[in-house]
């Protein structure tokens, strides 16, 4: 009986840390986009043709188009440039602190530690991305 109390008290414990660390809010979205950071942040899934999601923001890098950071089920995050929107339609969701988005084979969360949206794929390939800056992130 003593061992069962024990288990029973870890249980309780560990059920308590984790509902501390999402906040009561926290939601699965699954729309096609979302934004962050009062919509300096903007992702989306990507048309089927193209596959994956994109990010932007104006910590991405371009020269004469919208810079974007693409990432799909597989495969490392890499970073290009376009005019038009390869979004899929759909309403634009608010991301907030412990919510999560999951759509085409990637998740994305805010990295609360530094202020960052962090997407990965299920490979561990990814990338985080901000109103201001952006780094890839790889699993090699």
């Amino acid at each position: 009986m003593r061992g069962l109390r024990s288990v029973t008290a870890a249980a309780i414990s560990a059920a308590a840390v984790v509902s501390a660390a999402a906040p009561a809010s926290a939601e699965l979205l699954r729309s096609s986009t979302f934004q962050a950071f009062d919509s300096r942040v903007a992702c989306g899934v990507q048309l089927k043709q193209l596959g994956g999601i994109s990010c932007t923001s104006r910590g991405v890098p371009s020269t004469e188009l919208d810079g974007f950071i693409e990432l799909k089920a597989d495969g490392p995050a890499r970073l290009g440039e376009r005019g038009d929107s390869p979004w899929r339609p759909g309403k634009m969701m608010r991301l907030k602190p412990g919510d999560r988005w999951r759509r085409a084979g990637v998740t994305c969360a805010i990295a609360p530690a530094n202020r960052m949206v962090r997407c990965l794929n299920g490979g561990g390939d990814g990338f985080l991305i901000g109103p201001n800056a952006y780094k890839l992130l790889s699993s090699r």
